[in-house]
C-alpha cells in the first residue's frame, strides 16, 4: 500500500476529478457530513464547512492509497474502505467531512480521499509532516495486514543478483530491516552492524552537507547509489533522531532535535514519526455519522443531521448549498463534468490542472 499526498485551497477540480465516472468508473466507498446528490452539493458542502475558518487557505486535503496488482484479490471495497478510514485515524484526520472515492481506471487497486482540513468545529486539522507521517504509517498497516509494498526494489530477484548489484541490494533489505525497530541513529548503525555493514557519515567533498556510505565486504556504496529514495542522509534523518550522537564534535548539526515519543492523537505535533506501530485498538471502530456506500442494496444514506448541524454554525451561507443545477449525474457512480459545470473555482483548479495530473497519474 502506497499513499500520496495532495492538498489544496479550491475544492471543485479535485471533486470533479475524483468522482468523474466516464474515465475512471468512480464509486464511492463512504462519506461523512457532505451532501452526495452531484458534484456540485459535494463541493458546496465542503466550502461551507470551511468558511468556518476563513485563515485556513489550504483547506482542501486530499490524498490516495494505491495497491499493488499482488494485492488485487484482497481489494474489495468493504476492506479499501477499512484501511482508507483506519489510514485517516492513524493520519488524525477525524471529526471532519470526507468522501471515499474508488477508481477502477488502472490494474492497481487505488482509492481518492477528499477531506475538509477545517473540521466541524472549525479548528484546522494539520499537515505538517505529511508525507512523512504517511509512508510510516502505510508501511505500518502493511506489515500488519500483511499486504504487498509498492513496485520497485522489493519485487527485484535477489537470487539472479551478481557482484556489486548483489551488495547493493544486500545493503537495501538490511536498511530496510533496520529501519522497522530502530528510531535513532545510534540504533540504525548498530542494527545495520549486526547484518555486516558498517555506516560512515561524513561531509560531502564539495563541503555542502552530510554524506552517507555504506560498506560491505570490499565494496562500499553512497545512500544515492544504493537507492536514492529512501537511503541518502537526508531521506533518513528525516526519519531518525539523535544524528549528533553520531557525528564529530565540528559536524553537529544545529537545532538537532532529541528523540522523543510522539502521541498520535497530538495533533499539533510537528515531530516527524520515524516509526509507526499498528495494533488492534488503532484500528477504525464503527461511527454512526459515516455513511457507508451499500453496493448490495444501490443506496446510499445521506448525514442531513450533520449537514444542519454544520450549516448552523454559519448562518445564512448554508443557503449556497441549495443553488444551482442539481441534474448533474448522480455521485453514488461517479459525477463527471468540470468546474466549468457552475460549481466554481475555476481560475484556480485550472492553474492546478497540470501539476495535479502529473500526481494522480
Amino acid at each position: 500500500m502506497m499513499p500520496k499526498i495532495s492538498n489544496g485551497s479550491t475544492f471543485g477540480g479535485i471533486v470533479n476529478y475524483a468522482n468523474e465516472i466516464k474515465d475512471k468508473g468512480t464509486t464511492i466507498l463512504a462519506s461523512r457530513g457532505v451532501d452526495l446528490r452531484s458534484n456540485y452539493t459535494i463541493t458546496q458542502s465542503f466550502k461551507i464547512q470551511a468558511m468556518m475558518n476563513p485563515r485556513v487557505q489550504n483547506c482542501v486535503g486530499h490524498f490516495a492509497l494505491a495497491f499493488p496488482p499482488q494485492d488485487a484479490n484482497r481489494c474489495t471495497d468493504g476492506f479499501m474502505r477499512k484501511l482508507a478510514m483506519e489510514y485517516m485515524k492513524k493520519m488524525g484526520i477525524v471529526n471532519t467531512q470526507f468522501v471515499i472515492f474508488r477508481h477502477h481506471d488502472h490494474d492497481h487497486d487505488h482509492v481518492h480521499v477528499v477531506y475538509n482540513r477545517v473540521d466541524d468545529s472549525g479548528k484546522t486539522i494539520s499537515d505538517g509532516c505529511d508525507v512523512e507521517r504517511a509512508i510510516a504509517i502505510c508501511q505500518a498497516m502493511t506489515r500488519h495486514y500483511g499486504l504487498h509494498w509498492s513496485e520497485g526494489k522489493m519485487n527485484v530477484n535477489r537470487d539472479r543478483l551478481k557482484g556489486k548489484a548483489k551488495v547493493k541490494y544486500a545493503i537495501y533489505d538490511a536498511a530496510q530491516k533496520a529501519l522497522t525497530d530502530t528510531q535513532t541513529w545510534p540504533d540504525f548503525i548498530k542494527r545495520m552492524e549486526e547484518q555486516g555493514i558498517q555506516v560512515k557519515l561524513a561531509p560531502r567533498e564539495n563541503g555542502k552537507g552530510i554524506g552517507i556510505t555504506f560498506t560491505m565486504g570490499d565494496v562500499s556504496m553512497s545512500g544515492t547509489q544504493v537507492d536514492r529514495r529512501t537511503l541518502t542522509f537526508g531521506k533518513l534523518n528525516k526519519f531518525l533522531y539523535n544524528v549528533n550522537n553520531v557525528l564529530p564534535k565540528e559536524q553537529l548539526l544545529p537545532d538537532e532535535p532529541q528523540f522523543n515519543v510522539v502521541n498520535f492523537d497530538d495533533l499539533e505535533s510537528e515531530v516527524l514519526l520515524p516509526k509507526v506501530t499498528f495494533d488492534k485498538s488503532d484500528e477504525y471502530v464503527e461511527d454512526s455519522s459515516v455513511n457507508i456506500y451499500d453496493s448490495d442494496s444501490d443506496s446510499a444514506f445521506f448525514d442531513t443531521d450533520a449537514i444542519a448541524e454544520t450549516a448552523s454554525n454559519i448562518g445564512a451561507a448554508a443557503v449556497e448549498l441549495m443553488v444551482g443545477s442539481t441534474d448533474v449525474a448522480p455521485t453514488l457512480g461517479g459525477g463527471g463534468g468540470s468546474s466549468s459545470s457552475g460549481w466554481g473555482d475555476d481560475d484556480d483548479d485550472e492553474k492546478k490542472k497540470n501539476k495535479r495530473s502529473s500526481f494522480h497519474r
